[in-house]
């Protein structure tokens, strides 16, 4: 697809990083938050009592470590009521390995079970540093049968607004099943701009599964490591009970993946260290037959080396199809997760037991499809609304439970309440409450779960309109941003307005950017002058609002209302555009933080 000059415009704005300079395998080191492992992408699970390691950039003048865990803001249904609270961790020694300080650290029994961020707070001659990474460790029991696995793959998460509306869809999914791990198997991203990777990083941590994520071709920059610095290191390997991940990077051959002697021989040692673990997992983007390899001598060998090793399951994306291949090592390939795929878009369920994984979907080896299966929220659901709507939808040859968890503002009600549903619990977390409602879907089933703390009904609120006009070589284009806010039960549809003479008008949906956010690209003639616009918000409890009429001129008639602003309209369009992009992305980012101050 060839992306028009707006797009690609956006796209270089959003990377903040130079444009110069090449890395492909990446110094760990590179990260966020300056802690090496766990990370985001690579978390720890940890029983009580056990240890933990924690890997740090070495640094002789640390002289004393603190580490901490503390309950995410955005945590599994195991954590409710406990949203906000800390627990020191033990340091019981420290040691190099390889240039890096490895800090041990036991997890206490008394704390509960569920998903943590990691804390680490170094002293010295500089004084104090804190270092945290999101979402990096699980406290549990010991592994329990079946350990679910959610996995999909190459998501193209982008600024475009399908891109990151259907990623909003595999975040909702994600939170009503709560799998004990979320796998992503490759191009997490489409563009591998720092400013998608932060747009990335915001949507994984609205998941409250912990995430494993394997790059793919789309994760490699030209620019800067930033696949490692958001997200987790470029290889590695995951371990809980008798069940072993590791992943390799293929990715950074483009199309075509490459595999390097230098990995198949980690792969080996790995493999090898772990002879106990009796589920061995291997996952990476490209299939083996993508690999750019024309001996096969590398192929030859990490297939020997997964066999004589007694790998399970080989998992890979890349190739947007659902394929099956019976040998040398059983291998599933996952078709993309946007719309798109051949012959649908899909994922897959895998059930991991003590002796073996169950990768059968209801006693078939393809992958669900994801129309069968949609959860959709409309709110964000981080404490901000006083009500909230669920759809969930199974049209699967399955039963499907899961838990519907909703974070509502505090009302007029003494109490939430929740319609349509048989059962469901709350917590009181002081500035929210915690509504959690368990379902169970026969086949082709659709539940609607309405959750309220208020009786009052008001008009959807429309915050913000941001417009710009855009100059193409035989079209012009209207671009428009809508951020629109209902405190009861959520946006339905925003619908703009538009006219070319402030008389007669016609209209067309916005598409879905966020719950609260909603964007549209509108092609016009290249003849058109001016354009006159305004949007009409749609609550779902059946109420509406507009905004007021705004206008654009385009370049070659006269301005709107008198003189002209100076500018050339294409290069003002463009700087409106990319403003309200990055507004997008600092509002993802407060919202954010706004949710760690409600906890």
């Amino acid at each position: 697809m060839k992306l028009s000059p707006i797009l690609i415009l956006l796209l270089l704005v959003l990377s903040v990083a130079p444009a110069l300079g090449v890395e492909t395998k990446l110094p760990t080191d590179d990260t966020l938050s300056g802690i090496v492992l766990p990370r985001l992408g690579l978390p720890a699970f940890v029983s009580y009592g056990s240890e933990l390691n924690v890997t740090l950039k070495a640094d002789p003048s640390v002289t004393a470590r603190e580490v901490t865990i503390s309950s995410s803001s955005f945590v599994n249904s195991s954590l409710v009521g406990l949203v906000g609270y800390s627990y020191e961790l033990a340091v019981t020694g420290t040691f190099s390995d390889s240039g890096y300080a490895v800090v041990e650290v036991v997890v206490p029994r008394s704390i509960p079970s569920g998903m943590y961020d990691l804390t680490v707070v170094e002293s010295g001659s500089f004084g104090k540093r804190s270092m945290t990474e999101p979402h990096s460790v699980v406290v549990r029991e010991a592994f329990t049968e079946p350990f679910r696995i959610f996995w999909f793959s190459d998501p193209h998460i982008d600024v475009l607004q399908s891109q990151v509306s259907n990623f909003w869809s595999l975040v909702w999914r994600s939170n009503f099943l709560k799998p004990d791990l979320v796998v992503i198997t490759g191009d997490v991203v489409q563009s591998p701009s720092e400013g998608v990777f932060e747009l990335a990083r915001e949507l994984i941590l609205r998941m409250e599964a912990p995430v494993l994520l394997v790059p793919g071709n789309h994760d490699h920059s030209g620019i800067a490591p930033f696949f490692s610095r958001y997200f987790s290191p470029f290889v590695g390997s995951w371990r809980f009970g008798p069940l072993l991940i590791a992943y390799l990077d293929t990715g950074d051959g483009g199309i075509a993946g490459v595999l390097s002697d230098e990995e198949v021989s980690w792969l080996d040692s790995t493999l090898r260290a772990n002879p106990d673990a009796s589920v061995k997992i291997v996952a990476f983007h490209h299939p083996m037959y993508q690999v750019d390899d024309p001996s096969n001598s590398t192929v030859d060998r990490v297939y020997d080396v997964m066999k004589s090793d007694g790998v399970s399951l080989v998992i890979n994306g890349h190739m947007h199809e659902d394929l099956v291949f019976n040998g040398p090592v059983f291998t599933l390939v996952n078709s993309n997760s946007y719309p798109g795929g051949r012959p649908y878009s899909g994922f897959r369920f895998l059930n991991v037991y003590r002796d073996h994984v169950d990768y059968l979907q209801a006693g078939a080896l393809s992958s669900f499809n994801l129309d069968d299966f949609t959860v959709s929220f409309s709110q964000l659901n981080d404490g901000s609304s006083r009500g909230e709507r669920v759809q969930v939808t199974n049209g699967l040859p399955m039963k499907i439970s899961g838990t519907i968890t909703m974070r509502l503002a505090k009302g007029d009600l003494p109490q939430p309440k929740v319609f349509n549903a048989s059962a469901s619990s709350s917590v009181d977390l002081g500035q929210y409450y915690l509504v959690t409602v368990p379902l169970t879907l026969d086949p082709h089933v659709s539940y609607t779960i309405v959750g309220t703390t208020t009786t009052t009904v008001g008009p959807p609120r429309i915050s913000s309109v941001a417009a710009a006009g855009m100059e193409g070589p035989t079209a012009r284009f209207l671009y428009l941003n809508a951020s629109v806010f209902d405190d009861y039960v959520g946006v339905q549809k925003v619908v703009l307005h538009y006219s070319l003479d402030n008389r007669s008008w016609s209209d067309v949906d916005a598409g879905f950017f966020s719950p609260n956010d909603f964007r549209v690209q509108l092609q016009l003639e290249k003849s058109v002058g001016v354009v006159y616009y305004y949007v009409e918000a749609f609550s779902w409890a059946g109420t509406s609002s507009s905004s007021a009429v705004g206008s654009i001129s385009f370049q070659g008639s006269p301005p709107v209302g008198g003189a002209g602003t100076g500018l050339d309209p294409t290069l003002l369009a463009a700087i409106v555009i990319a403003l309200f992009s990055v507004a997008i992305l600092a509002l993802l980012i407060r919202r954010r933080m706004g949710s760690s101050v409600h906890a």
